[in-house]
């Protein structure tokens, strides 16, 4: 089982809310993706949070790596992770249907 399949499948234990992000198992395309709507511009911090949420290293080494403060992370982790639940809680209106 890859790295990835055993972070999401382990996740049976806790529970996640739609759209949320769990560490080591965002797809590169979704993270940048994410970036982009959120306006993350420094590039250590998008790093950081790369190497975190789709790398899975621990946030304390993500920022000591990228020189970004924990507490700015956390800013901006959590800024990603309303927007993802956000955009997760809203697709059912973007889905075709025959009622067009």
């Amino acid at each position: 089982m890859s790295k990835d399949m055993s972070k999401i499948s382990n996740l049976n234990r806790y529970k996640v809310q739609r759209g949320q992000l769990i560490a080591g198992a965002v797809d590169d395309n979704h993270f940048y993706f994410l970036v982009d709507i959120v306006g993350v511009r420094n590039k250590q911090m998008v790093l950081a949070l790369r190497d975190y949420l789709v790398l899975g290293k621990s946030r304390k080494i993500s920022c000591g790596e990228h020189k970004v403060s924990q507490s700015y992370f956390s800013i901006k982790l959590y800024q990603l992770e309303e927007v993802s639940k956000l955009i997760a809680s809203s697709y059912i209106y973007y889905l075709c249907t025959d009622k067009i």
